[in-house]
């Protein structure tokens, strides 16, 4: 009922009262109780009731550790509510609760990247922004929490991933990427880890990634490195089948790529004696 919905959103106002003095005075670890009310809130049916919790719950989540999982699935069970404006609310709190806490970033970026497969533009970039603020926060393990949802992802989750490291982590540059030679050195390691599981379209996506990152603009010693992971994905032990797209789309996929790194110096005779013997000699049974 109405009156229900009022007194529970009073109780909580209560509750913020409480723990806000508390917090001032160092006092706070004793108001246990009070923060589980808090989370527990999040079942009452009041949408403004859920909206205030999914502000509170963050708040104070940094004073109260033993109550830290439940906390946090509390605040991803609103994250999934019915009601949109719930949704909002819990979504622009996620960073939050690992801003003082960071050992649960991994978690909360894992659950972000889920969210990739929300709909609505308006969840879909307070996504975008959380993911940021993670990111700016430590990089580093943001990033692993999202390649390790991109192995594990469903085609459609994969390419929404792909797409937002294509879109929104490379295209911010050296401010999103430090510490540079570190990031970049990793990011070549988990790119170089799931292109065995992406298509050729994704790996025409994910490649030109690598290419754009400085230790392999600056530096030609590195050019082997993206030899190795064209190669890998041209699969040259496997039969060229010149009547089967994935098999062509591979090779193309793959030449496409390797011929700036000839371009820049680096002989590929496993890839050429791979085209010369037989791809080649295919070309004319091509469709």
């Amino acid at each position: 009922t109405t009156q229900k919905a009022t007194e529970d959103l009073e109780t909580l106002y209560q509750y913020e009262q409480l723990l806000s003095e508390a917090a001032t005075t160092g006092k706070i670890a004793q108001l246990e109780k009070t923060y589980l009310s808090v989370v527990e809130s999040v079942k009452k049916p009041g949408i403004v009731t859920k909206k205030f919790s999914a502000q509170l719950i963050p708040k104070f989540f940094k004073y109260f550790p033993k109550l830290a999982d439940r906390a946090i699935n509390a605040q991803l069970d609103l994250c999934e509510d019915t009601d949109f404006s719930v949704r909002i609310f819990a979504i622009k709190g996620l960073p939050d609760l690992c801003k003082d806490t960071p050992e649960h970033l991994p978690k909360i970026a894992d659950f972000l990247g889920q969210l990739l497969m929300m709909e609505e533009t308006l969840e879909i970039n307070n996504v975008k922004q959380g993911l940021q603020k993670l990111l700016a926060q430590n990089a580093k393990e943001t990033l692993a929490a999202l390649f390790n949802l991109v192995l594990s992802a469903d085609d459609n989750l994969r390419q929404r991933m792909i797409s937002y490291i294509k879109d929104r982590v490379m295209a911010s540059g050296a401010d999103m990427l430090q510490p540079r030679p570190e990031i970049e050195r990793f990011l070549t390691d988990q790119i170089k880890k799931m292109l065995p599981e992406l298509t050729s379209t994704e790996v025409g996506i994910v490649l030109p990634m690598l290419t754009s990152l400085q230790m392999f603009k600056d530096d030609n010693t590195n050019l082997p490195i993206l030899l190795e992971m064209v190669t890998r994905h041209a699969d040259l032990n496997a039969p060229f089948k010149p009547q089967d797209k994935q098999s062509v789309d591979r090779v193309l996929t793959s030449l496409n790529f390797a011929i700036p790194l000839f371009q820049r110096g680096v002989f590929p005779a496993a890839f050429m004696s791979h085209l010369g013997t037989k791809v080649l000699p295919s070309f004319q049974q091509l469709p």
